[in-house]
């Protein structure tokens, strides 16, 4: 398959659909000067693999994206010819009002995102223009539509973490440009370090463990109890991230998250001081 390129629009996510013959992109489009045209929104594009049968080489050069109230579209060729086949109009679900339950609310296209990371639904984005105080964050995006139920879930674990130190602090519910919401926006610790062995590495083990329990009194588990998910701060402090397989469990079993926990680390490599 060649390299797709859209003359009018960047590409923030893709992947090969679920019947194998076609890429799906989320994408927002801008005009013929480089400015994003941000009150469009996210777009979904599906393109048909039957383009690489034109033989264009590494590179496929889609036609231009029309301007206009569009959110879904397909493309295709026919004799040869590149276009667009379809286009819809049918709204696009968001994360759920129920699930949208803190009070700030970030634009996607308030973000400063890097060309670098393009490609995938979780960034490390630029947020000083718009949260005092910080610089980096992590965003995480619906990049597809269909994952939209992973992000509510998420979003309501950081509603029951808010306030404890175990877990990045939450920062804003994140929209596509207008009232829809597609993802979240969590601090980034850029002090932190996986968990690793090594000198010390006894006592962040412990400490890890003890996050793991401050978490399970919450009645969380995490799901993915990884050393790499396990961040030691310069201060000692730990956080745990990566919740999106942690699930609220009342009544819940947690050892799964200590045997997680124990098995990577004796999997893990002694590094030299």
């Amino acid at each position: 398959m060649c390299t797709v390129i859209f003359p009018n629009a960047n590409i923030v996510a893709q992947r090969e659909n679920r019947y194998g013959n076609a890429t799906d992109f989320c994408l927002y489009l801008y005009d013929d000067y480089g400015r994003v045209k941000y009150e469009q929104g996210m777009k979904y594009v599906s393109v048909s693999h039957d383009i690489k049968d034109l033989g264009w080489g590494i590179r496929c050069r889609m036609p231009y994206l029309p301007a206009g109230d569009w959110n879904t579209a397909d493309i295709g060729s026919m004799d040869g010819v590149v276009s667009i086949k379809t286009t819809s109009c049918d709204p696009l679900l968001g994360v759920g009002k129920d699930y949208q339950w803190s009070r700030d609310y970030v634009n996607f296209f308030d973000l400063i995102i890097p060309d670098a990371t393009s490609n995938t639904t979780t960034l490390i984005v630029d947020s000083t223009k718009i949260i005092n105080g910080t610089t980096k964050a992590l965003l995480k995006i619906a990049g597809f539509r269909d994952d939209i139920k992973a992000i509510e879930k998420e979003t309501r674990i950081y509603q029951h973490l808010e306030g404890h130190p175990i877990a990045p602090k939450f920062l804003g519910h994140v929209t596509d440009g207008g009232d829809r919401v597609i993802g979240l926006l969590v601090e980034y610790i850029e002090d932190g370090r996986p968990l690793e062995k090594g000198m010390f590495s006894d006592l962040a083990l412990e400490r890890c463990r003890d996050a793991l329990h401050a978490l399970h009194n919450l009645e969380i588990s995490h799901g993915n109890a990884q050393p790499k998910n396990c961040l030691v701060r310069r201060n000692g402090e730990t956080i745990w991230v990566d919740y999106e397989q942690a699930k609220k469990e009342t009544y819940g079993s947690f050892d799964h998250d200590f045997k997680a926990l124990e098995k990577g680390f004796g999997d893990l490599p002694v590094l030299e001081c």
